[in-house]
């Protein structure tokens, strides 16, 4: 017996997947049919966007893939760090120049040897060195303490340092040195260095001392560096002086 196989022609057409992804269940209306095995679109190859600082909907019809990364976003600080000195008898930064203005200055815990009588002493200075010369300085400071509801300043419009608090006794334990957190408009060559600030330290009794300081150098520098030292003693032992130029865009 002969059996005769008859192929069954295919009825249906099978048609590429044209399916959309979109906000809401759509019905289509192509009449035609797919394979089990089509691909369907889902996604692309077009870079994310960069990570925004707002929220957008967007109107994409397709998603990125998984493992996809965005581009970030770069944060501009207002702050541009100089440098930083914690060794030696003195606390000096160099590199300050015109690109900014402005400059933020902070002093961290600095103790001297001497415990009586000390004070703080600022300068600054060009390519040549530092300034310390008698007469380049004008300044007020003043201090005030917890246990006492009186203060006490010093002044002097030819000084070869700024005096950033008046001579008192400043503790030289740990946590009890000289602190004071600053800024320095360098001028323009021409035109006067201006430094104010507060400061504030524990006195040898244990009170917390502190207070406001005014200053100038009396002429024009190119500035470019800044010192600070002790009146007493053998030098600062130990402590921070750190500083920032501020940017203004």
């Amino acid at each position: 017996m002969t059996i005769h196989v008859t192929p069954i022609p295919r009825l249906i057409d099978l048609a590429a997947p044209a399916f959309t992804l979109g906000t809401a269940n759509v019905a289509g209306s192509a009449e035609t049919s797919i394979a089990s095995d089509s691909t369907l679109l889902a996604f692309d190859t077009t870079n994310p966007t960069a990570v925004a600082a707002s929220a957008a909907v967007g109107s994409a019809t397709v998603a990125s893939r998984r493992d996809h990364v965005h581009s970030g976003i770069t944060v501009q600080s207002s702050l541009v760090f100089i440098g930083t000195d914690t060794s030696g008898s003195t606390r000096e930064i160099t590199g300050l120049s015109s690109t900014y203005q402005t400059y933020l200055i902070t002093i961290e815990n600095v103790t001297t040897s001497v415990e009586a009588s000390n004070a703080m002493l600022f300068a600054v200075g060009d390519s040549s060195g530092f300034d310390t010369a008698g007469g380049d300085y004008s300044y007020h400071c003043q201090a005030s303490t917890d246990a006492a509801t009186t203060y006490v300043a010093i002044s002097d419009d030819s000084a070869a340092y700024i005096y950033l608090n008046p001579v008192s006794s400043a503790g030289i334990a740990s946590g009890e040195g000289f602190s004071a957190v600053l800024y320095l408009d360098i001028g323009n060559g021409t035109t006067q260095p201006k430094l104010t600030g507060e400061t504030y330290y524990n006195t040898t009794t244990g009170a917390i001392s502190g207070g406001v300081v005014l200053a100038r150098r009396t002429a024009g520098i190119t500035l470019d560096r800044i010192q600070l030292t002790y009146n007493t003693g053998t030098g600062i032992q130990s402590g921070t002086m750190s500083c920032w130029g501020i940017r203004k865009s």
